[in-house]
């Protein structure tokens, strides 16, 4: 994934974020590239890491800069409609200079449409997006949060980024939010909009903040995307319908100017995934995690769904006894507590696809839409 990091501040100077690349260099980086730029009001210092997935050509880097200076753009994500909307674009007399590029697309879309068009995209992203004509800064999150994105500000300094730590450090806050202590010893997370630092914050899912700067810099919160307003006591379940949106999802995060392989657990979800892609005529290769404990093996599972579709396996058994230290690894990963144990199978398989593979299709979320938690019964 991509990653970045950026500051928007009324003082002369302003911290050198490149001394924090350390922080999100796990993150890409195919590219790293920052832009600086100062005036009369703002100064700017913003940093991306780069892991190219669509549009490998320069054509596809950021930060992105318009002719003239006044927009500037860092987006981690995907944007997997991103064909659909340059076509529109396209006949509303915008001009591309790359040929696949999904940030380019996002990039002309709210310079034309401005926040309307964040309302028409399908996926997986963070956004930064400064427009000096109207004196605002926006930061926008993905409708359920699947992409990071951290903040923090005062009346003359605005700081963000794709990583907690990172944000923490060039903001200088580091006093711990005994508020999100509590909600993790209770919840197991610390839930959106905090984190475990005072005075900085996560965008909520489906939300964007804007930022207006004169004197001071202004915040105000939007909602653009709420799942409340899809849910009716009126509507039945329908096997087609519920069918054909799986399949068309799929389609379009096949999207790549890379190679693609796909998680296979044997459950439920990896499963779904597996059968639709064969039978959309795509033979991708799966990846899997073996525990040596026979209590946890699912060896059986993965060989049936394996055999019956004809995928190429891979499979790393894990020893739970002899990754001591590469659990300790992932924990220091994460930039405040996280209770969820799964993490652990979901970094080894992760480390084994990312030799040869930098996108892998996954079954998160999949529990929750089918029920595949006890607690839900």
């Amino acid at each position: 994934m991509c990653g970045f990091i950026g500051i928007v501040t009324k003082d002369k100077t302003t911290n050198n974020i490149l001394s924090e690349n350390k922080r999100i260099i796990c993150r890409g980086p195919d590219e790293t590239k920052n832009f600086k730029s100062s005036d009369d009001e703002i100064n700017i210092d913003f940093l991306f890491n780069r892991l190219s997935i669509l549009e490998l050509s320069s054509n596809g880097s950021q930060p992105m800069v318009s002719e003239d200076g006044d927009h500037i753009m860092m987006f981690n994500g995907e944007i997997f409609n991103y064909i659909e909307l340059k076509k529109y674009l396209k006949e509303h007399n915008t001009s591309f200079v790359s040929k696949n590029s999904d940030a380019e697309v996002l990039f002309l879309g709210i310079r034309k449409e401005g926040k309307e068009f964040i309302k028409k995209l399908i996926g997986q992203f963070s956004i930064v997006y400064l427009d000096k004509s109207k004196k605002e800064i926006l930061l926008v999150r993905d409708r359920t949060g699947q992409k990071p994105l951290f903040y923090s500000y005062n009346k003359k300094n605005i700081y963000f980024g794709s990583n907690l730590k990172s944000v923490s450090n060039i903001s200088n806050s580091f006093s711990l939010n005994l508020d999100g202590l509590k909600e993790f010893l209770n919840l197991g997370v610390v839930t959106s909009p905090n984190t475990i630092f005072n005075n900085v914050y996560k965008v909520n899912p489906g939300e964007m903040i804007t930022f207006q700067y004169g004197q001071e810099f202004e915040k105000s919160k939007y909602r653009y995307w709420n799942p409340n307003d899809y849910i009716s006591e009126n509507v039945n379940f329908n096997d087609k319908d519920f069918d054909d949106i799986v399949s068309d999802s799929l389609e379009i995060r096949l999207r790549s100017d890379v190679p693609v392989a796909a998680f296979c657990s044997g459950g439920l979800d990896s499963t779904l995934i597996i059968k639709k892609l064969s039978n959309l005529g795509h033979q991708i290769p799966t990846f899997s995690v073996i525990n040596k404990n026979p209590k946890y093996d699912e060896r059986k599972f993965i060989k049936q769904v394996t055999n019956k579709y004809a995928t190429e396996i891979t499979m790393k058994e894990v020893d739970t006894e002899a990754c001591f230290d590469d659990i300790l690894e992932n924990i220091l990963v994460f930039d405040e507590p996280y209770m969820d144990a799964s993490n652990f199978p979901s970094s080894f398989i992760s480390k084994q696809i990312s030799a040869d593979y930098k996108v892998a299709i996954s079954g998160d979320g999949g529990d929750e839409i089918f029920f595949g938690y006890e607690r839900f019964q």
